[in-house]
C-alpha cells in the first residue's frame, strides 16, 4: 500500500514503477486504485504483487483506513518541500 498527503506523487511511483511512464500533470486518485504486478527478481523467483494507491484527501482516510489491517508493506509518500 502507498499512503501520503494529495498530490505528493504516489501514483508517479507506481506508474513509474508498474509500466515505466511519467505524466507532467496530476490527475487526483479517487478513493483507491489498484495495479497488480508480476515481478521476478535476479535468481528467477516470481513472486505477484498488488499496490493500492490511496487517494490523499481528507475526505478518503476513512475509506482507505479497511485497507491498513490486510497490507503486508507499505510505502509512505511526502513532500520535503512541503513543511
Amino acid at each position: 500500500m502507498i499512503l501520503g498527503d494529495g498530490a505528493v506523487g504516489k501514483t508517479s511511483i507506481i506508474k513509474r514503477f508498474a509500466s515505466d511512464e511519467y505524466a507532467e500533470q496530476h490527475i487526483a486518485t479517487l478513493g483507491l486504485d489498484f495495479c497488480p504486478q508480476k515481478h521476478t527478481t535476479k535468481s528467477g523467483i516470481e513472486s505477484n504483487i498488488k499496490i493500492w494507491d490511496t487517494a490523499g484527501q481528507e475526505r478518503f482516510k476513512q475509506l482507505t483506513y479497511n485497507f491498513y489491517k490486510k497490507a503486508e508493506g507499505i510505502i509512505i509518500c511526502f513532500d520535503l518541500t512541503d513543511k
